[in-house]
């Protein structure tokens, strides 16, 4: 096995394991995918959901309702584990995947982050349209867990 396999090996592994999608993890060490209550998405598959964290579709899988997402700070916990998990890229990296899609004009500019998981449930409110995430253990009152995979966070 070539070192690239090892690694793309390696951080499959980690998507499992921190988003609750094989051995059990302690869901204050999980990433939690959320949305409004009035949102119709309440499962994703990790494939998509990586789709949807790259800004790769413009709307909500499996409906015609147009998507926002909204992320943590640079260098928060949840930033960390979401670059690790479901970009497996670099924060750097990540940057310039949004500045080439502004730059092709693909989006209008990056997802507007957060200051705290409070700042995510106050930005999502009741609209459909957002996802975000934060650490399972500090979800905010008012807002849906996403299953991954058919699967909670530490599960």
């Amino acid at each position: 096995m070539n070192a690239r396999k090892f690694w793309i090996c390696v951080l499959t592994a980690a998507c499992f394991v921190l988003l609750g999608t094989n051995a059990p993890a302690q869901a204050a060490d999980a990433l939690a995918v959320v949305v409004s209550g009035e949102s119709p998405l309440k499962n994703i598959k990790l494939v998509d959901l990586k789709k949807v964290f790259l800004l790769e579709v413009g709307e909500v899988p499996g409906t015609k309702l147009r998507l926002k997402l909204l992320t943590m700070p640079e260098k928060s916990a949840a930033q960390q584990i979401a670059l690790d998990a479901v970009y497996a890229m670099g924060a750097v990296d990540l940057k310039k995947v949004w500045l080439k899609k502004v730059f092709k004009n693909e989006i209008a500019a990056e997802p507007k982050a957060v200051d705290s998981a409070k700042s995510l449930a106050d930005a999502i409110g009741d609209e459909p349209g957002y996802v975000g995430y934060c650490l399972a253990s500090e979800v905010p009152e008012g807002l849906v867990v996403v299953k991954v995979d058919g699967k909670s966070p530490g599960e």
